[in-house]
């Protein structure tokens, strides 16, 4: 399936269009044109395209915590940049536990670590105290 996609702004909805599917009645309006309905469009497309995406991405090795969102974190109060990042994260989770891969990645706010980099900087954090 090819996709065009160009990110959106803080007060613009991302671009999105792809061969397998029509482009989405939401696609490039601004945050003032989005209505209770397209906000429930915009939320679902989130869930799936979010969590299609982190599987995809933890299939092929290429996780891109940064930039995977083509919402801004601002954009409807930025609900639809966490959506995405949500199922997204949840997906690499469930693809990495799939292939027998030990590693977990957790949502913290604004940015997602490796699970494992927490616990050693918990462990350094800790060393340092005792000190």
């Amino acid at each position: 399936m090819g996709i065009i996609a160009n990110s959106g702004s803080n007060d613009r909805a991302p671009k999105w269009s792809s061969n397998g599917t029509d482009k989405p009645i939401w696609s490039g309006l601004s945050s003032d044109q989005i209505d209770h309905s397209l906000a429930f469009k915009i939320q679902q497309f989130c869930i799936e395209e979010g969590y299609r995406s982190g599987w995809d991405d933890s299939n092929n090795d290429r996780l891109e915590f940064e930039t995977t969102s083509l919402f801004h974190p601002s954009f409807l109060d930025g609900y639809p940049h966490y959506l995405w990042m949500e199922n997204y994260v949840k997906a690499a989770n469930e693809n990495s536990e799939f292939r027998g891969v030990s590693i977990r990645y957790v949502m913290d706010a604004t940015y997602y670590v490796n699970e494992e980099d927490i616990r050693e900087e918990l462990s350094e954090a800790e060393i340092g105290a005792q000190q």
